[in-house]
Parts: C-alpha cells; sequence; structure tokens
C-alpha cells in the first residue's frame, strides 16, 4: 500500500476494459447528487451538536493537545478503517491519497480516500466496506462509552467527529444498497448474474503508469452460488483478448 500526497488516482490509472460471461450491466435510479446534499445537511447537523458537545464538556476535554491529535489523527485512522477491511475481505488497497487538488475548491471536497486493489464483491461486502470506519469509529465508541463510562466523554467525542466525515460514505452505502440483493461490484462497475445457475465470468482488465512504466493487468473472477473467486493465472478468452487490445489501441500504447 502506498501513500500519496496532492495526487489522485487519475495520475496513475489510465484506463479499463471488461469482458463477462453470464452478467449485465445494472444501475439504480437513485439521485446521487440529492442523496449527498441530504447527506451532508445530516452531517451539518451532527457537526452542530459536535461543537456544543465540545463547548459543554470543555473542563472535561481539557487536553487541548489530546483534542487537536485525535482531531488530526482520525481522518488517517478512518482511511486505515478501509484499508483494514480491504485486507482481510478484499484484495488490499493499492494506495490512500491525502490532500488530492480539486479543479473547484469546496469544504465538501474530500480530503482524503482510498483505491482498493479490484476485488469482486457482492452487495453486503461493499456495503460494509464502506460503512466499516463509521462501525470502527462511531458505533463501537459510542456502545464503549456505556461500558466505560470514565472514558465516555472522550469516546463520544471520537463518535461525534468521525461522523462528521463520513458523509461521503453515508450517502455512497445508500446508493450501494439501492441496487438489486444479487448486484456484483468491481471498482466502478455493477453487474447482475443473469442465470443463477451458471458461473459468471469477469475479466477486468486495467492500465496504469507506475513511476513511468506502463503495466497492463489482467484480473479475472468467477461467481457462482453466491461466492466469487480469483482465478489464477487469468484465462485469455478471445473475447478479454480482444478488450484488452482495444484499450491499449485507444491509449496508444504498443504492448
Amino acid at each position: 500500500m502506498k501513500i500519496y500526497f496532492g495526487k489522485h488516482e487519475s495520475d496513475y490509472f489510465l484506463g479499463d476494459a471488461l469482458s463477462c460471461e453470464n452478467a449485465k450491466w445494472v444501475n439504480t435510479k437513485y439521485n446521487y447528487e440529492r442523496g449527498y446534499k441530504i447527506s451532508l445537511c445530516v452531517t451539518g447537523a451532527i457537526f452542530i451538536i459536535y461543537v456544543i458537545y465540545v463547548a459543554f464538556f470543555l473542563k472535561q476535554l481539557n487536553s487541548a493537545i489530546l483534542i487537536l491529535t485525535i482531531t488530526y489523527l482520525l481522518l488517517p485512522v478512518h482511511e486505515l478503517c478501509h484499508a483494514l477491511f480491504a485486507a482481510i475481505f478484499g484484495n488490499g488497497t493499492e494506495g490512500i491519497y491525502f490532500r488530492p487538488p480539486y479543479k473547484e475548491n469546496r469544504i465538501t471536497n474530500p480530503s482524503a480516500y482510498i483505491c482498493t486493489n479490484p476485488v469482486l464483491w457482492n452487495k453486503t461486502e461493499k456495503t460494509l466496506s464502506i460503512l466499516f470506519p463509521l462501525i470502527l469509529l462511531s458505533v463501537l465508541p459510542l456502545v464503549l462509552s456505556v461500558i466505560f463510562r470514565n472514558y465516555a466523554v472522550w469516546l463520544i467525542y471520537i463518535a461525534l467527529n468521525n461522523l462528521t466525515m463520513s458523509f461521503h460514505d453515508i450517502n455512497a452505502a445508500i446508493y450501494i444498497l439501492k441496487f438489486p440483493r444479487n448486484s456484483l461490484f468491481l471498482r466502478q462497475v455493477r453487474l447482475l448474474p443473469k442465470d443463477a445457475s451458471k458461473p459468471t465470468q469477469i475479466h477486468y482488465i486495467y492500465v496504469r503508469n507506475e513511476k513511468g512504466e506502463i503495466k497492463v493487468f489482467h484480473e479475472h473472477y468467477e461467481y457462482f452460488e453466491g461466492k466469487s473467486k480469483r482465478i489464477e493465472p487469468p484465462v485469455e478468452t478471445e473475447d478479454a483478448m480482444f478488450w484488452k487490445n482495444d484499450l491499449l489501441e485507444k491509449l496508444g500504447i504498443d504492448f
């Protein structure tokens, strides 16, 4: 896993292509922009509660250094929670991108995000991968605050602080939940198996520029009876090779 500052994934990711058998593209009518605004409003309300909470318990939160430390460390810890889920249940993380530049400087732009290595997830896995930091850094501290009363003020502080940076995750999770139950997710690809009695074969080809070196990757996944597995080495099917060559031709790469 690499850590980048002031960079976007698009600085290294050049393009991708997909070949699949027994699956079709699927989408949802969810208004992502509207959901984003709603989750932003909810987060704004949580932020107000957070400010009131800090002001009310300022005497108990009497360490300015600890407050600042938690505030600044929570963002990388939040992203590391995403990476932890990917390491346990997925294919690991390619990198964490901190302070990526944006054309429009808005307060709502993400301060950091992770890019996982390609992995085929079902709907439940995809949703949990998005909400994992919320569970570990907000839900769990709130539960622990009931058990460990002496640390309740700090645990609630951590939970509220993390909630204020989770509106992108909340909106993304709601978006994923709108998809059909047996949907499959691979990077920005959303698929739906056609015939449950047959295996679904998915070939994902992508190109990256790593320190000036062009690298072509081919990931092959099979999904059957609710389980997915990675095929190593990937089978070079005729259709996969067609889309691979088409991608390289579009990118002007002679490989």
